[in-house]
């Protein structure tokens, strides 16, 4: 089941005077179909997250056959997680997210040919409802994601899933951490030389 709420913070300007979720796409047909036969999946795999401050799972798949590649929930990456006042300080430099579990897992069946390979995220509340994600804000992540050559990155949020190409996601993941000015600067990249 999904469950639609409002999501938290202020939605941030990420260049050309739009915000993240204004930049991304709304999803096609067979997207629709795609996501739909996803979701559920990667809801499962969120389910099993051995963190418990954010739960979340990721499904990677074939575009062109959509099975799927690889599965991951975040999980702490020493020991189980406590939900002590300690573990949910240490969760963001210690967990290993959903994604790099999931391609992780993929890394063994991902074609290295050109065909289109996918990635959902899903968060999840505490009644195990599909909850809408955030923007794109996690560069190890959107790194990670463009290293492997996932096509596209599908999040939830309030107005509906939306679609993300790997490029457009690191360029707003970037953008949020205040590291990146928009095609026109050099290199994107805040600091960096002429």
């Amino acid at each position: 089941p999904t469950r639609r709420r409002a999501e938290h913070g202020a939605q941030r300007d990420v260049g050309c005077g739009r915000t993240w979720r204004e930049r991304a796409e709304e999803l096609t047909d067979r997207e629709q179909i795609e996501v739909s036969r996803m979701v559920n999946e990667a809801q499962r795999t969120a389910m099993l997250a051995g963190c418990r401050k954010s739960r979340r799972g990721v499904v990677v798949w074939r575009g062109d056959t959509l099975d799927v590649l690889g599965r991951g929930a975040n999980e702490p990456a020493v020991g189980a997680c406590d939900r002590s006042e300690r573990c949910r300080r240490a969760c963001p430099r210690t967990c290993v997210h959903a994604e790099q579990v999931a391609i992780l897992d993929a890394m063994r069946w991902m074609p290295r040919a050109a065909i289109p390979v996918r990635l959902l995220h899903v968060k999840i509340d505490d009644k195990n409802f599909v909850a809408p994600s955030g923007g794109p804000s996690c560069v190890e992540c959107s790194k990670l994601i463009l290293t492997a050559g996932i096509a596209n990155v599908y999040l939830l949020h309030d107005i509906g899933w939306r679609s993300y190409p790997a490029v457009l996601f690191h360029e707003l993941t970037l953008a949020e951490l205040k590291l990146y000015r928009g095609p026109s600067s050099a290199l994107g990249v805040v600091g960096a030389g002429r």
